[in-house]
């Protein structure tokens, strides 16, 4: 009998949970009061995680109002204040935060995320010294290794030089319509056009590094960019990347559109203490004070696929060449459109993406790059360039638009219309669908 009612309860928690997340897809307010009528009949574990599914929805204000309510009713223990603890931080209330993780290292001294938090919170409030001391607390471990110590050190002495850079930009970018009529309308007029995006990645190798400390963030994010990108050959490649550095400033300064990390982005890494990320987006942010060009978001080229505007513009231009590591892509895209005019050049994929797809290195990108170069010059004749070739793809995408080209830096996107998820943001949003259904349904309406 006993164990019929442990199963009995278990089934009604579970089945209270599942309903919460179906009525929260729809309606966040209504799943709140659910959950209020509900949480004293779940386990602990089952009230966090109906709290963190309301964080990890972008629902942080809900999460707050619920956990805060829930243990002011319940003891959650460290579990519990260390999540609130988060939940406050994202939302900015640093001294609620702090004493949260205070709680939790009375319970637990030797609490190693607690001990990172209040380093990170610490380093926000611009508590200098006190940070560095903590810092120097927190033991080394798998989620915490030296580089990470390097960096939120050397973030901690320099933040006030970050902060400044946040404050830098105020103008507004354009949305992925208007990059998309400024594209079409290069095509329809024959004219050169280049569209290039900068993100954290990029931002690594354009961080100032005039002093000491700004030298051993920018070391630590662009050798860990150039290990994502080139695997156990990053060591050789950081040369190459480190001398297209300077190159890469010139060509953003001379680029149409320059697509930017939005501020959103930046202050979500701050909220979350991902300074690494927040030094490259802020990085690449700074890269286009003194550019002619057009401003858009780093996310366009997701947009523009997304919205079907990148389908149009395919369907529109006379030729199109593709730079991507998806050898059988060209081959799609004809196939849809009916037609030949889909050319590819083939390079070697990144490595963070062999894990993600059936994908596979036999060549290092950097010592294809002046090949790819040249292969570029040779399809001069194609009016619209897709490029997906991260760093390298910059280069790529300036080399296409100077030969008269339109050229368009889409990046990963390219990874996404094949149907492979190697990047958070494609979750959810069905992107082959979306795109591949745009070609179908022009051709039905023809």
């Amino acid at each position: 009998m006993r164990v019929w009612i442990m199963e009995l309860n278990n089934n009604f928690q579970l089945s209270c949970v599942k309903l919460f997340e179906e009525i929260f897809s729809d309606e966040p307010h209504h799943a709140l009061n659910f959950f209020l009528h509900v949480h004293s009949f779940l386990s602990d574990l089952r009230c966090l995680h109906c709290c963190l599914y309301m964080k990890e929805s972008g629902h942080v204000e809900l999460a707050d109002f619920a956990l805060s309510k829930v243990i002011k009713e319940r003891d959650l223990g460290v579990s519990g204040y260390y999540e609130l603890a988060i939940i406050k931080e994202r939302l900015d209330a640093l001294p609620e935060a702090m004493a949260l993780i205070r709680k939790v290292l009375t319970a637990d001294p030797e609490h190693d995320r607690a001990l990172l938090r209040r380093a990170i919170i610490m380093v926000k409030l611009g508590m200098r010294e006190p940070a560095s001391a903590a810092i120097e607390d927190i033991p080394l471990s798998n989620n915490f290794d030296l580089n990470e110590k390097t960096t939120l050190a050397a973030f901690n002495r320099t933040s006030d030089f970050w902060h400044a850079q946040m404050e830098l930009f105020t103008e507004t970018p354009l949305n992925f319509w208007e990059v998309g009529e400024a594209v079409e309308k290069a095509l329809v007029e024959q004219k050169p056009f280049c569209l290039l995006r900068l993100g954290d990645g990029e931002g690594a190798f354009l961080m100032p590094d005039h002093t000491e400390d700004l030298m051993s963030l920018a070391t630590v994010a662009r050798r860990y960019f150039a290990y994502r990108w080139f695997g156990d050959n990053f060591e050789s490649a950081l040369p190459v990347l480190m001398s297209l550095s300077g190159k890469l400033k010139e060509i953003a300064s001379n680029a149409d559109i320059v697509a930017v990390p939005n501020i959103d982005w930046c202050r979500y890494e701050w909220a979350n203490g991902n300074f690494r990320t927040l030094a490259g987006c802020l990085s690449s942010r700074q890269c286009i004070i003194n550019t002619d060009g057009l401003l858009a978001e780093s996310g366009v080229a997701l947009d523009l696929t997304h919205g079907s505007v990148l389908s149009r513009l395919i369907q529109k231009a006379e030729t199109v060449c593709l730079v991507t590591c998806h050898t059988e892509l060209a081959q799609k895209l004809n196939h849809a459109l009916g037609s030949n005019k889909v050319e590819s050049i083939i390079i070697p994929p990144a490595h963070s993406d062999l894990n993600l797809s059936k994908l596979s290195i036999d060549r290092n990108h950097v010592d294809v790059f002046n090949d790819t170069m040249n292969l570029i010059k040779a399809y001069s004749q194609s009016r619209l360039f897709l490029i997906g070739a991260g760093y390298l793809g910059k280069f790529y995408t300036h080399q296409a638009s100077m030969m008269g080209a339109v050229a368009l830096d889409v990046g990963s996107v390219l990874d996404g219309i094949m149907g492979l998820q190697t990047r958070p943001n494609f979750e959810g949003i069905d992107l082959p669908a979306k795109f591949w259904g745009a070609f179908m349904n022009d051709q039905e309406a023809a």
